[in-house]
């Protein structure tokens, strides 16, 4: 027998010092500590060498933290709720680093890459809060984020294996306290800002479309129902579908909806974005003023003929807008003006001038 510390609750086995021969890690509970003892081959094992962690640790798992090819140790700690890493610097020997935070009372833990991306993971179940914490490495032993995970009722043990055979590992917790396991699957979702919806263009996630891929909103409130988050609608409150002039700003509260001006300057404050305080905007020949869209063909109408003629045979209103009525663009209003507009609505003819 091997002589440890008082209480000893947990033991992992790793060559920890890169000699081919599998060392000893222990978890003791009432020290508080964990020991490392060396096999030097042969059942020749060196004297136990003790590093204080958290309070009262219940388990103690051996696995490449920071992938630099030496094989570090994390302890989970029941009475701090928290984990400890230590980091192996080559030799067998080892680093504490900061406690990492996990529920209340955690009791077990287990290691795997869940999230596929060549780090191993951690998953820590919690007695007394009735979860588990999952915890994402980023590659250098520090967690990249935590999720926590709603299991049964005091969960004491935890395994990580792909159980459904789709190659992403699924998680298995044992609930002391409801006498049931609870199974999480591992479901495919690229999701960047870790609210567990996936970003746009990954038909291949198993999680729904994220309405906000780049603001963390776990809650993807859409009050205007457009399909844009709160979190990231420029116009709450309104459709953002349509946005004529690709500005990034939709019609709905574009300054200047038919021309593209998406630094939204009014420098009068009027409400009219500066680059549409003309009358005249994008394509002349909506002589009666009555805009559809900011298309032609939803603006220019037999009314707009009718209108013209009007005005300059009949004696009637004035256009709105002059330039809008000058559809060559020559600067005067006369017979030109009709035919062009007459033979572009009737006749296939070249489009009205474009607006000064």
């Amino acid at each position: 027998m091997l002589p440890t510390y008082s209480q000893p609750e947990a033991v992992d086995l790793a060559d920890f010092d890169n000699d081919g021969d599998f060392d000893i890690t222990i978890a003791h509970w009432n020290a508080s500590t964990i020991g490392v003892i060396k096999n030097n081959g042969n059942l020749n094992f060196s004297p136990q060498v003790i590093y204080t962690v958290g309070g009262n640790p219940r388990d103690v798992k051996a696995f490449d933290a920071n992938a630099d090819g030496d094989v570090d140790i994390i302890s989970v700690n029941n009475s701090t709720n928290d984990i400890s890493l230590l980091s192996n610097d080559g030799t067998g020997s080892f680093v504490v680093n900061p406690a990492h935070p996990v529920g209340q009372n955690p009791i077990s833990a287990a290691t795997g890459d869940i999230e596929g991306d060549g780090d191993i993971d951690v998953v820590v179940v919690n007695k007394t809060t009735d979860n588990a914490t999952l915890i994402y490495n980023d590659g250098a032993g520090a967690a990249e984020s935590d999720l926590f995970l709603d299991i049964g009722d005091g969960p004491h043990g935890v395994a990580i294996a792909d159980l459904d055979g789709d190659n992403d590992l699924d998680i298995v917790a044992a609930n002391w306290e409801s006498d049931n396991i609870t199974i999480l699957f591992n479901t495919s979702c690229t999701d960047s800002d870790g609210d567990n919806f996936g970003d746009l263009g990954h038909p291949e996630d198993d999680c729904p479309t994220d309405n906000c891929p780049e603001i963390y909103n776990p809650e993807q409130i859409d009050s205007d129902n457009d399909l844009v988050g709160d979190s990231c609608d420029i116009c709450p409150g309104f459709d953002d579908l349509a946005d004529h002039d690709n500005d990034g700003v939709p019609d709905s509260c574009d300054n200047c909806p038919c021309v593209s001006n998406p630094d939204q300057v009014d420098n009068d404050s009027n409400g009219k974005g500066d680059v549409c305080e003309g009358c005249c905007v994008v394509d002349r020949g909506n002589v009666n003023g009555e805009h559809d869209d900011c298309t032609l063909s939803g603006s220019i109408d037999i009314s707009d003929v009718v209108f013209l003629i009007s005005y300059m045979f009949q004696g009637g209103a004035a256009p709105p807008c002059m330039e809008e009525a000058n559809i060559d663009g020559t600067g005067i209003i006369d017979i030109s003006d009709l035919v062009v507009l007459v033979t572009f609505m009737f006749s296939g003819g070249a489009a009205p001038a474009v607006c000064p």
